[in-house]
């Protein structure tokens, strides 16, 4: 746990707006969520005993999804010990994302790659920032949560979720959402948990 604590005490931050349990509105909780969910409350704990404020969150993907399992979800959340303060729904931050995808065109750093009729980001990766069918990319929706989350409730926004979920790399997409975020003039302390299988932790880079 000293290596999530150490940059929180290290950078001298007294409060952190913790997520954990990212899940989808469509389908119950699965035994992945319910691993960071528990790796959550593990954290809260080690915080709160060294004097650290902590602000349960959770972040549910309902893009273009129907939204039958959210209260049953976060239910079964709250008896696994993690209540969320805020729950943020992906959805309700496509205006807030295109704010973000404004910024960053507006300091010419938006590539459109006519071929595909997607506009990416000029960096490492060329990550995705509109699809070709319109859509916000899901790194840019990340980047429009987050930057609300600071916003509103300030702190570290620390975030705990898997190495990789099926095809999905959250090391790679989470490196995508800082390179995004950055590119938009925003500095905001992200501090990523990831778990593997196991239930083995890796800290990301952590640079305030």
């Amino acid at each position: 746990m000293s290596e999530i604590l150490q940059p929180i005490t290290n950078a001298g931050f007294s409060s952190v707006n913790l997520e954990a349990g990212h899940f989808y509105s469509d389908i119950p909780l699965r035994p992945i969520e319910e691993q960071g969910i528990k790796i959550g409350v593990s954290v809260a704990g080690a915080l709160n005993d060294i004097g650290i404020h902590v602000t349960p969150i959770v972040l549910v993907d309902d893009f273009h999804a129907p939204d039958t399992h959210t209260t049953p979800n976060l239910l079964k959340m709250s008896e696994l010990g993690f209540v969320p303060a805020r729950v943020f729904k992906e959805a309700e931050y496509v205006d807030e994302a295109m704010r973000i995808f404004g910024d960053i065109k507006d300091r010419g750093k938006v590539r459109y790659r006519s071929g595909k009729n997607v506009h990416s980001l000029r960096a490492e990766g060329n990550p995705d920032l509109i699809k070709a069918n319109g859509d916000q990319s899901c790194s840019l929706l990340d980047a429009a949560v987050y930057s609300v989350r600071h916003r509103e409730l300030g702190g570290i926004c620390l975030t705990v979720l898997p190495l990789t979920d099926g095809s999905r790399n959250y090391e790679r997409q989470q490196d995508y959402v800082i390179k995004i975020l950055q590119a938009s003039g925003r500095e905001i302390p992200i501090l990523n948990v990831f778990y593997n299988e196991e239930g083995e932790i890796t800290v990301g880079d952590f640079d305030f």
